[in-house]
């Protein structure tokens, strides 16, 4: 344990937080400083990357991840397989970095999303996170600190959304309250009153963010994605489709609540679209104003909350077409990038696990507004 004591001992530390997301694009790397002051957290991040899977990883991911039933034993080798990826993409970027393993303190490892249930009938939510820490721990010699969700599920939690820890300690304002969009594969809120202001924060999933439109492009374009929504741009709305898609009953289940891929997946969009002759530029214009509605109504039904600024991050920022409706149906807020308070948007997450990891050490989780879950989250992996 003498790795961790001279940790503790630190400042200062020097930590990689990663992230690989619901939409299986690669693992976004931070290299952040991380301090305490007298009353803050406080983060500096020095690098970032994503690095993205090949074709070979993304086909094995997507056979498992987010499947209801799976081969065990391609699951339990996946588990370890995610481990040496990731361990071998924090090597490459630190080398491209020109950095060692001994000038970083600790690794933060979201790992890989395979499978999220929530249960809002009887409270028994579960999650799984792949990609061994002690594997990451072991091939790159640092410290690692993974499953975040799990310790959150055992604390009272659901598992997700976690964006509220790093909104509250990265983004927090004195006078302001804010919202915190996050738009990766599924689209996450968070509230954030002034702090020391007594108020509660509130956080919540609101339903697919990335997630259906990447499958569309994938499934008729072979493409990731569509890149600034200049696809669904040229598109029209279909009213059939969007009645199809906002009936799904997620959206009639109270706040706060979380969801993934395993409720909105490509299977649910195919058996919607399933006979009809829609243009695919139809569809994805569609979803975005889907994706943009889940958003909005999330925000509209919670009429106590009087913040008017919405902070974005996360891919979807850049999808301008999605930016643009989702502007249409909020039209008395102003909606920017994270960009503007000096966080950048693809990087927030990497960076939420980089403060989580810090928690885990050195934290002190009681200075948590309500109702975040008071539990240091993560486990340890020691390096030898």
């Amino acid at each position: 344990m003498h790795k961790v004591l001279e940790v503790l001992q630190k400042k200062e530390l020097t930590i990689i937080g990663c992230m690989s997301g619901t939409s299986l694009d690669g693992l976004d790397i931070a290299l952040c400083h991380v301090s305490q002051s007298e009353k803050n957290k406080n983060i500096t991040l020095h690098r970032f990357k994503t690095q993205q899977y090949s074709k070979v990883q993304k086909e094995k991911l997507q056979k498992i991840v987010f499947q209801k039933y799976v081969n065990f034993e391609e699951l339990t080798r996946l588990h370890r397989l995610v481990g040496e990826w990731h361990a071998q993409m924090i090597l490459s970027a630190l080398k491209e970095w020109q950095l060692t393993s001994g000038q970083i303190d600790l690794i933060a490892s979201h790992g890989q999303t395979a499978y999220h249930a929530p249960d809002p009938g009887h409270g028994l939510h579960s999650t799984l996170q792949i990609g061994d820490g002690d594997i990451i721990a072991l091939r790159t010699g640092i410290l690692t600190i993974s499953d975040f969700r799990q310790k959150h599920i055992a604390g009272g939690g659901e598992g997700a959304p976690l964006a509220p820890y790093g909104d509250y300690l990265l983004l927090a304002h004195e006078q302001e309250s804010r919202w915190l969009l996050n738009i990766g594969g599924i689209a996450n809120l968070t509230y954030l009153p002034p702090r020391d202001s007594g108020q509660s924060l509130w956080a919540s999933d609101c339903g697919p963010g990335n997630t259906l439109l990447d499958a569309t492009t994938r499934h008729f374009l072979q493409q990731d994605y569509d890149a600034s929504g200049c696809l669904a741009r040229k598109g029209h709305f279909l009213p059939d489709l969007f009645d199809a898609l906002t009936a799904h009953p997620f959206f009639q289940q109270a706040f706060p609540k979380s969801t993934g891929q395993e409720s909105f997946s490509w299977q649910w969009l195919a058996a919607l679209i399933e006979g009809k002759r829609y243009a695919v530029q139809d569809i994805l214009h569609t979803l975005c104003c889907f994706t943009a509605w889940g958003i909005a109504q999330a925000i509209c039904r919670q009429p106590q909350y009087k913040a008017q600024k919405i902070y974005v991050s996360g891919g979807g920022v850049h999808n301008h077409f999605l930016m643009e409706k989702l502007q249409e149906y909020l039209p008395h807020h102003v909606i920017q990038s994270t960009e503007v308070l000096g966080i950048p948007p693809d990087a927030k997450e990497a960076m939420l696990f980089a403060l989580l990891g810090y928690e885990c050490l050195q934290g002190k989780p009681a200075g948590y507004p309500p109702p975040l879950i008071q539990v240091r989250l993560g486990k340890i992996s020691l390096p030898e």
